[in-house]
């Protein structure tokens, strides 16, 4: 597999200023004042037409989080409204376009794919208990461990979410997507 790899250039804008606050790093940080930070990483020559993207890796240093260790940092990703490195006249704010997501959210969906096998493995273990006492005749308990199963498979546990964040009609929405589409 080819691997490519590109240099950027790194600034710094005030979410209400035009001017470079630092010229030789892209920071993000949130005053309780008028203004933010919004780091600006520019890949210059960089053409993404017609190009599978299989990984983009970014590496973020973080300072301890500010007003005392308990706050929490999100480094948010957003979409550049504009494709030059400096443009002339636009804000911090005016750079910053649709959300890509965060850093958080890419940790979430980590911790749900690696959960999504352990959920499978529990399932899967519990199906056979009930199966076992399906044909011990313990019919009562054999229904009990089965619908619980269900209810912590990898398809049960989301319907039930849903269910419970928006309501039934949803949730026929979504096993009409898992089995049809």
């Amino acid at each position: 597999m080819a691997t490519v790899s590109f240099s950027a250039s790194l600034r710094t804008r005030k979410t209400n200023s035009s001017s470079d606050a630092k010229s030789d790093r892209a920071c993000q940080e949130f005053y309780s004042d008028d203004y933010n930070y919004v780091g600006i990483i520019h890949f210059s020559g960089m053409d993404l037409r017609n190009k599978i993207i299989t990984g983009v890796s970014i590496k973020a240093t973080s300072a301890s989080a500010g007003y005392g260790a308990s706050h929490t940092k999100t480094v948010y990703l957003r979409k550049s409204n504009y494709q030059a490195a400096a443009a002339s006249g636009v804000t911090g704010a005016g750079y910053a376009g649709a959300a890509l997501g965060t850093a958080v959210t890419f940790l979430l969906a980590l911790l749900l794919a690696l959960s999504t096998r352990v959920l499978t493995i529990i399932s899967s273990l519990g199906v056979t208990l009930s199966l076992l006492l399906f044909v011990t005749g313990d019919y009562k308990n054999g229904g009990i461990f089965l619908l619980l199963a269900w209810l912590i498979s990898p398809i049960g546990l989301p319907l039930i979410a849903e269910w419970l964040w928006r309501g039934l009609d949803n949730v026929r929405g979504m096993m009409w997507r898992i089995v049809f589409c």
